[in-house]
């Protein structure tokens, strides 16, 4: 039983997509907008640019996450692109660390959200903001159907820590 809880609270830590189909037991509080890097080397050459776009990263062998399902991999990873091509399938990666690795020793690429290059700035690492990619929104997702005191203290928190936030309505989505 204790088993089956923890897997319960893990689930309201997952990230969601909040455009698909609308669930009625679904409450959803977006917090703000992020673009995507894609992590590079520093002797790569688009390493220097102030943003790289899609195509010109055709070459390049995508980083994938292991464990991570078709469906979410396909969107994480803008797979295939808007032109029709797909990513060369660059090694399977478990962790930031590891992630880092393949990148400073040119084994792929692999696109991160904005915060994630903040948190973790090396000298031998680029982050390009990607130019043809939309930002995210991020938001605090959970299960409206099963009222947690814990749960909503945590939001309340959150709504009056992060500026411009507004309250939730069931089935709720991010705009565009």
């Amino acid at each position: 039983m204790r088993r089956g809880r923890l897997r319960r609270d893990r689930r309201s830590r997952r990230t969601c997509r909040t455009d698909r189909r609308r669930r009625t037991d679904r409450r959803v509080l977006p917090l703000y907008q992020e673009g995507l890097c894609v992590v590079l080397p520093v002797r790569h050459p688009l390493a220097g640019e102030d943003t790289v776009g899609l195509r010109a990263l055709a070459d390049e062998p995508l980083l994938r996450y292991a464990g991570a399902s078709p469906a979410w991999s396909a969107v994480w990873n803008a797979d295939p692109r808007p032109d029709g091509t797909r990513w060369l399938r660059g090694p399977d990666v478990h962790d930031m660390e590891e992630i880092l690795a393949y990148v400073r020793a040119g084994g792929g690429v692999v696109r991160v959200p904005e915060s994630v290059a903040a948190v973790f700035p090396r000298p031998d690492i680029a982050y390009v903001p990607l130019a043809d990619v939309p930002p995210g929104t991020v938001a605090l997702a959970w299960n409206g159907d099963r009222p947690s005191p814990l749960v909503e203290t945590f939001v309340d928190a959150t709504r009056t820590t992060a500026p411009g936030v507004t309250r939730p309505t069931p089935g709720s989505a991010p705009a565009p």
